[in-house]
């Protein structure tokens, strides 16, 4: 039997399953989805929507039906919802929620009245009953869809469930939704202990009105997603510190996430695995304030021994309370793998107060195979960081393994790089950003981009960046001026690097950054090649000139005994290169570099690559397959 789909094919329905489990469903289910290009996403709607266009299809006619073996139609069934608007948001930290299985009864009904084999089959199948999808009802429907919902999930009798709340309207007191709040309250509150996974936008406004959702005793919630968008600074004045949730009981989560919210649980968490929290950069604006001091953070931390990712972004700092450094716990997390640090700073660049990054290493001791990534945007910073690698961390120059982004600009599309690059990192080693903050303005007399340039080449040539760096990654709009602030002698100075991203071509043809890694170090005895381990060569070649100068210094290399292996050139293919060649612009590079590498690959732009595909979507993986010259992006060490 064949149906037809939204997307214009035939297909037989084994086949549109197998497309759909590959698409979707591939183990881990959700990491799948989220590995998916937008224009991916984009074609399995419309295979999920094809999908209820046959069923009803096949409700209005004669086709027998009932012949289909029961493992095909439990995968067609468990594909009948389309995918809600959840998985089309851009927010990192809702990629931890599980596959939703059902978003209104609506979408599973007209498939039970087919026959009565899909009938009992549906009905005996209760994982396809255990979500609940709650949005805010169109005017004049009162909350019967939700009512209806309550019926069945009281007939089907889930053992768990996992319920997702769109909007903050639902729960708000209009008189044309009265009905449909109460059908809300209903069903949380008849299945709050049976809940598993809550997703929620609450409201948390000036007048400090506790979410309903908030106050059920919810004892068997193992993963919990809040987001919230405090309207006005007032909020300030009510959500601080530490918050008891579900009526302050001890509670089993493993997955914990907070978007914009201003609070810590109080609640015990001593299960929690993995770790969120985020800021968006432009919540200060908003006038939300993370209301918890760092001793609160620290004392939150303490009672997660079982910790092993922790996702710290956007915490603006200035609103952290700061409390003397002496007083504060240490905290011991023996299990953690992966852990992520940003806060965005909006103060004068000399400032200490509230900066709540670069404090919170010091209160925390890692494994020794812990992942560590660490945002720098001001002189204190980089003093701390360099003090800190030098006597605070105790880590081996071998276990280090330093990877320095220097000079990131940071911008919205940057920062989901920046945070989604963290899930397929290697175990162990240290990845440090340097970036400008607000204000900075580089390139001129200005005294706070003086001091951060300064402290940045200090920093480059301290011990531990000067022995432990191993991949350094330059981009973003201020590294026009890089050649300027000194950064280019320091950086050939490393020793022990093996890959170099030179992420801005503009940079490297005017400052001969490139001229400069075929040429030996002046004033050394004996005179060597700068960088002499560099394995990996990252940069971007426009024209014939360019071209030239990078087969120069890769022969310059090789004659040297230190040639480099790897050589990935960024290739716009909307530009056209000026060569004195006619031919394929790829294929001239080829002819001209190959002869001189091991391996040779040409990536696409990171802006370019954000022109066709939205980089809010977490494409794991070190790098994204395009379909036109092989291209693909390379995200960040």
């Amino acid at each position: 039997m064949s149906v037809n789909t939204s997307v214009g094919s035939d297909l037989t329905v084994l086949e549109l399953v197998e497309l759909l489990a590959d698409k979707v469903s591939g183990p881990p289910r959700l990491r799948e989805i989220w590995s998916m290009s937008t224009a991916d996403i984009k074609a399995a709607c419309n295979l999920l929507s094809g999908i209820h266009i046959s069923l009803h299809y096949i409700l209005n006619s004669r086709i027998r039906i009932n012949t289909l073996p029961d493992e095909i139609l439990r995968l067609v069934f468990s594909f009948v919802p389309r995918l809600p608007d959840i998985f089309t948001k851009q927010d990192p930290d809702l990629s931890i929620c599980s596959p939703i299985r059902i978003r209104t009864v609506w979408d599973i009904l007209p498939v039970s009245q087919v026959c009565r084999q899909w009938r009992d089959l549906i009905t005996s199948d209760s994982t396809l009953w255990s979500s609940a999808f709650l949005t805010p009802p169109r005017r004049g429907n009162r909350g019967s869809t939700t009512s209806t919902m309550i019926s069945h999930l009281a007939r089907f009798n889930p053992a768990s469930l996992h319920v997702y709340i769109k909007e903050e309207q639902l729960w708000r007191q209009r008189h044309t939704w009265s009905q449909a709040e109460h059908h809300g309250r209903e069903l949380l509150t008849q299945y709050a202990p049976r809940i598993c996974e809550l997703c929620a936008d609450i409201p948390l406004d000036w007048e400090g009105d506790d979410p309903p959702c908030l106050l059920l005793p919810m004892n068997a919630i193992t993963r919990l997603v809040l987001r919230c968008y405090l309207p006005h600074a007032e909020s300030r004045t009510r959500w601080k510190g530490m918050y008891p949730l579900f009526g302050g009981s001890d509670l089993p989560l493993r997955t914990l996430s907070l978007s914009h919210i201003p609070f810590l649980p109080a609640n015990r968490v001593s299960q929690l695995t993995r770790l969120r929290i985020f800021y968006d950069r432009w919540d200060l604006d908003r006038g939300v304030v993370a209301g918890w001091s760092l001793r609160d953070f620290l004392t939150f931390l303490s009672g997660v021994p079982l910790l092993q990712e922790a996702f710290i972004h956007g915490i603006p700092e200035d609103s952290v309370s700061h409390v003397d450094a002496g007083r504060l716990p240490h905290v011991q997390l023996g299990r953690l793998q992966r852990i992520s640090l940003r806060a965005w700073d909006y103060s004068d660049s000399s400032s200490r107060s509230g900066d709540i990054s670069p404090s919170l290493l010091s209160h925390l001791t890692f494994p020794r195979t812990c992942y560590i990534r660490m945002d720098a945007s001001k002189p204190y910073h980089l003093q701390f960081l360099s003090a800190y690698l030098t006597t605070g961390l105790e880590w081996t120059q071998a276990e280090l393994k330093l990877k320095m982004l220097l000079l990131c600009q940071p911008d919205g599309w940057a920062i989901q790089i920046t945070s989604h690059s963290l899930e397929d990192q290697p175990i162990g080693g240290l990845r440090i950003v340097i970036s400008l903050p607000e204000g900075v303005r580089f390139g001129y007399d200005d005294a706070s981009w003086l001091d951060l340039k300064e402290a940045i080449r200090a920093f480059m040539l301290s011990p531990p960046l000067m022995y432990g760096t191993q991949v350094a990654w330059i981009s973003g709009q201020a590294t026009e001026h890089a050649g300027q602030a000194g950064f280019v002698g320091s950086l050939l100075s490393l020793p022990n690097v093996r890959e170099l991203y030179l992420c801005n071509s503009g940079w490297t043809a005017r400052e001969g950054l490139t001229e400069s890694l075929g040429s030996a170090l002046p004033n050394r005895t004996p005179p060597h090649i700068p960088l002499p381990q560099l394995d990996t060569l990252y940069l971007t070649i426009y024209d014939q000139s360019g071209l030239d100068k990078v087969s120069a210094v890769l022969r310059s290399r090789r004659e040297a005994r230190c040639g480099i292996r790897r050589l990935l050139v960024e290739f716009d293919p909307d530009y056209v290169p000026d060569f004195r060649s006619a031919e394929d612009p790829i294929q001239t590079m080829r002819g001209a570099l190959e002869p001189y590498v091991e391996e040779l690959r040409f990536l696409t732009s990171e802006r370019q690559y954000h022109k066709k595909h939205s980089l809010s979507r977490a494409l794991s993986g070190a790098v994204c397959v395009e379909p036109d010259y092989h291209l693909r992006l390379l995200w960040a060490p």
